[in-house]
């Protein structure tokens, strides 16, 4: 008999060949320096890969936000109705402010018209001031 070595089945193994064996002959496989069974190594390997299991079928994250029936928005997975309820405030919130950016339009533009008026009216003023100073000249 040679050191370290265990005969089985009429053949010299090592101590570790002689583990291999009654783990694979358990039904057992290695994975990543582990013994478990194939269905914990398939899970495991899907692990690996970053997967999750979500009703019984193996997904990326994303998918399985899907397919709870989340959408993705501005970098964060919501509900349909959230989101829905968030553009419905932004469209609202920029009917106002195209409402108030209308009404300020408007207010400006009547200022301007107004002011035109008064200058017309102060030039008028002018006008017959200047007349009427003329007027009293000439009846002097």
């Amino acid at each position: 008999m040679s050191r370290g070595f265990i005969q089985r089945s009429q053949k010299w193994v090592t101590p570790l060949e002689k583990f291999r064996i009654e783990q694979t002959a358990k039904g057992l496989v290695e994975y990543r320096g582990t013994w478990m069974t194939k269905d914990e190594a398939f899970t495991a390997e899907q692990l690996a890969k970053g997967l999750v299991l979500h009703q019984g079928k193996w997904m990326t994250p994303e998918e399985q936000m899907e397919a709870k029936g989340f959408v993705m928005f501005e970098g964060m997975w919501v509900t349909p109705a959230e989101r829905d309820q968030v553009l419905a405030q932004r469209r609202e919130q920029q009917r106002l402010a195209a409402a108030r950016a209308e009404a300020e339009r408007q207010r400006v533009v009547r200022d301007a018209e107004q002011r035109r008026r008064e200058q017309a009216r102060i030039e008028q003023l002018k006008v017959d001031a200047y007349t009427m100073s003329q007027d009293f000249v000439k009846r002097k």
